[in-house]
Parts: C-alpha cells; sequence; structure tokens
C-alpha cells in the first residue's frame, strides 16, 4: 500500500507544476520570513508558507513579483536571485483587483489593449542545444526571434527546452533563470 500512496503523492506533485500558470503577484503582507500574504491578477488572495530553504529579506511587502502558481504551490521569481518556492497555506477568498473609478464624473478613458501577452510558455526551437550564454539569437517555437542580452554563460545544454516568454517586460524565464530579451523578428 505505501508504493501505491508515494506513486500517487509524487503524481499530484508533479500535476500541480504541469499545470501552474505565470502571473504577476502582489506581496500585501509579510508575517514573517516564512509567511506572507500575495493578491494574484486574479484577485486570488493566499497565505503561503516559505518552502525552500533560501533566506528572504523582508523586503517583498508592497512590491509586484512574477510567480508561477500551482494548485499547491507558487514559486516567485525575483529579478537577480533564486527564485523562491513556497506552498499554499490557505485560500483567503478574492479582492477586487479592478482600478477605482474617477471620483469626478468624467467617464474613463478607453484602455488601450496590451500589445503581447503579459507572459505565457513556448519552447526554444534554436540554437540547438540551448547553453544560456549571451548574445544568443533564439528562435521560439511560435518562429519569433529574440537576442540574448543578459551575457550569461550557463552551459546549460538543454533540447528544446521550455521557457516563461514575458514579451512586454523583455524576460524569459528558464529554470529560475531570468534572460533579458528583445525581440528580433
Amino acid at each position: 500500500m505505501a508504493p501505491l500512496r508515494m506513486l500517487l503523492v509524487t503524481f499530484a506533485l508533479f500535476a500541480s507544476q504541469a499545470y501552474a500558470d505565470v502571473q504577476r503577484v502582489f506581496v500585501q503582507t509579510e508575517i514573517d520570513d516564512d509567511h506572507i500574504i500575495i493578491v494574484t491578477e486574479k484577485g486570488e488572495q493566499l497565505l503561503l508558507e516559505k518552502w525552500s530553504l533560501k533566506f528572504s529579506p523582508l523586503l517583498f511587502e508592497g512590491k509586484s513579483f512574477l510567480a508561477e502558481i500551482s494548485p499547491l504551490w507558487v514559486t516567485i521569481h525575483i529579478e537577480g536571485k533564486d527564485p523562491i518556492k513556497w506552498s499554499i497555506e490557505k485560500h483567503l477568498g478574492n479582492v477586487d483587483v479592478a482600478k477605482p473609478k474617477s471620483s469626478q464624473g468624467k467617464p474613463e478613458p478607453k484602455a488601450k489593449p496590451a500589445p503581447e501577452q503579459t507572459c505565457y510558455k513556448t519552447n526554444i526551437q534554436e540554437p540547438t542545444p540551448f547553453n544560456g550564454n549571451g548574445g544568443e539569437l533564439i528562435m521560439l517555437a511560435d518562429g519569433s526571434i529574440w537576442k540574448d542580452s543578459s551575457y550569461l554563460y550557463l552551459y546549460l545544454y538543454e533540447y528544446y527546452p521550455e521557457v516563461v516568454l514575458c514579451p512586454a517586460e523583455g524576460k524569459m524565464i528558464l529554470k529560475g533563470h531570468v534572460f533579458h530579451v528583445t525581440r528580433m523578428k
């Protein structure tokens, strides 16, 4: 019975990461170094407990970060640092994330549509293998071409890796590494 239980737990953990959604999150409250309350782009308020043992100074409150959100975990990506993984301890409900209406009775100007999605998952098609070395031209599965300007030298040797691309921010994330990219085509 124990091997079956281990298999189910492993499957649940894998499935929770396979369906992670990339969103911008806002750190509403820092309770202590191991507990924070965040609000997702969708307005969900979550109490998180730090899963990883990485030290995170109490400097997150009132700031926004990119995060991968699954049903059980939240991985917050902090520019220039390793990502921090948190378990979702409690769903605190939803909050209204709509912008406040003008109080002077004037109609709000219509917002321009965003030219590109905030973030999405895709795969690197070229170069093969992808090394993560500075200055590489990167062709994605959709045919777009990006230039890496972060000048990291990682020697990853990844074949068709899945990445999270955030065009509006000029960032590409691969296994916790944040690359600064510029669209070439």
